[in-house]
């Protein structure tokens, strides 16, 4: 989810950044250049690091959310992982370890 979020900032930012031929139209008079593309932007940045100064209750519940995420994504990653074992595992089998052999 957050790489679609850095995709979209970045791509939002990138059109308005860089020029579109429009068939040798004028620029149009409120388009937003770049320099003032790139203070929105950090404006925004520094609005959002502000934002638990203003509200801790949204990082708390944020870091809440985060971990909760972070333990289902675990316990998936257990399940897949168990799951391929029982497919393709080979319980017979013990683990076989080598040791590289000195040279004479």
């Amino acid at each position: 989810m957050r790489f679609l979020l850095r995709m979209a900032f970045w791509g939002a930012l990138a059109l308005l950044v860089f020029p579109l031929d429009r068939g040798g139209e004028a620029a149009r008079p409120d388009s937003v250049s770049p320099v003032q593309a790139w203070y929105a932007v950090s404006e925004a940045v520094g609005d959002l690091s502000a934002i638990c100064v203003r509200k801790p209750e949204v990082c708390a519940i944020g870091r809440q959310a985060i971990q909760t995420v972070g333990e289902r994504a675990r316990d998936g990653a257990r399940m897949a992982f168990e799951a391929l074992d029982r497919e393709f595992g080979d319980a017979d089998r013990e683990s076989v370890t080598g040791s590289i052999k000195p040279k004479p």
